[in-house]
């Protein structure tokens, strides 16, 4: 667990921004993942802080209308899907960002910005059975706190080996969307 404004703790995450508003200054493609998608909102102006509460496992995160029409990345891509997510904090969308999607706990889960240059995700469509285990070995005191989008490790498990076949086609549909 960390967080972008966590740079007392984490002193190399200045770094990171740093390599990260290099790359936005050269029009470089960019796509950032939960805590990378938190920076890309920071380096944009928006703000990032606590929802209150977690959110961790497999949610459905649906598309918004800007995403079902307008959305890059997201073309032909079901209104709803099943995203990975570990995460208590949520960034605002970005002014000039289109926000592409939203979940029950989390109502900022994806945005673009820069026609679809700029892609970030607050959940997670990589995640395979060894990440979910190390996520699940470094983190396991959160999943003790419990709470309503908290889900227990043989679930993430079990839901994992029941999607992965379609989940990996939905990661390779949208990163092709996305560098096209």
């Amino acid at each position: 667990p960390m967080s972008v404004n966590d740079n007392d703790k984490h002193p190399w995450l200045k770094d990171e921004f740093t390599l990260i508003e290099q790359a936005m200054r050269k029009n470089k493609r960019l796509l950032g993942i939960c805590l990378g998608a938190q920076i890309l909102a920071k380096i944009l102006g928006a703000k990032v802080g606590k929802m209150g509460y977690k959110e961790i496992g497999f949610f459905p995160v649906c598309l918004t209308e800007t995403g079902v029409n307008k959305s890059k990345c997201f073309t032909f891509v079901p209104r709803c899907f099943m995203g990975f997510h570990w995460h208590g904090e949520m960034f605002s969308i970005p002014e000039g960002a289109l926000h592409i999607a939203t979940s029950k706990a989390c109502q900022n889960q994806a945005f673009e910005y820069d026609s679809g240059r700029v892609l970030a995700l607050q959940f997670h469509l990589e995640t395979n059975r060894e990440n979910l285990f190390a996520l699940v070995a470094n983190g396991a005191e959160e999943l003790r706190t419990g709470g309503d989008y908290v889900q227990r490790m043989e679930y993430m498990h079990d839901t994992l080996d029941r999607i992965s076949s379609e989940y990996y086609k939905l990661l390779v549909h949208v990163l092709d969307n996305w560098s096209g």
